[in-house]
């Protein structure tokens, strides 16, 4: 098992009451999401949720950020 972590610098945000937000990625992760979707049975929305909850289950937070956007 790898040793690496997804790291973040914490900042509060807010949750969303609704089904389904847009969110925007770079261009380069979203043609490799499409790789990802074109050798899968998976829609690119379930590979991106199943991706990002990966992620998280292997995070680590670094310093915490002074500013807020």
């Amino acid at each position: 098992m790898s040793d690496k972590k997804f790291v973040l610098t914490p900042k509060k945000r807010t949750y969303t009451k609704a089904r389904s937000e847009p969110v925007r990625i770079h261009k380069d992760s979203y043609n490799t999401l499409v790789d990802m979707a074109n050798e899968s049975t998976m829609s690119m929305s379930e590979i991106a949720s199943k991706a990002i909850m990966f992620a998280y289950e292997h995070l680590s937070f670094g310093d915490k950020e002074t500013e807020e956007d």
